[in-house]
């Protein structure tokens, strides 16, 4: 879904300030981002996609519920350009439609 971001926030410590790790001990940034659509924090993780966020931006998210607790997840580009073609090619129907009717007429 395409939504605002109206508050953002990241962090690379937990609560008691130790640093976040991956289980194989890569440290990671923690983005949690408050949307118009919803007044709960969102939380996700930092990637190419979601470093340069800011409070404003208009962004493309899924989000889902795991207990009490929402997360969210950027599409994957592949996802992205699979859905930017399927647009493309309904216009593309669209427009030979509007010719061969044109060409049947004239």
């Amino acid at each position: 879904m395409k939504t605002t971001i109206t508050k953002i926030a990241r962090f690379t410590t937990d609560t008691s300030n130790k640093p976040l790790v991956t289980r194989d001990n890569r440290p990671y940034t923690r983005v949690r981002i408050q949307i118009v659509d919803q007044p709960d924090w969102i939380s996700g993780f930092e990637n190419e996609t979601t470093s340069n966020w800011k409070e404003g931006d208009m962004v493309e998210i899924e989000v889902t519920k795991n207990g009490q607790w929402f997360n969210f997840t950027t599409p994957k580009k592949s996802d992205l350009f699979e859905a930017r073609v399927a647009i493309l090619e309904e216009g593309f129907k669209e427009l030979k439609n509007k010719l061969d009717r044109y060409i049947a007429e004239h």
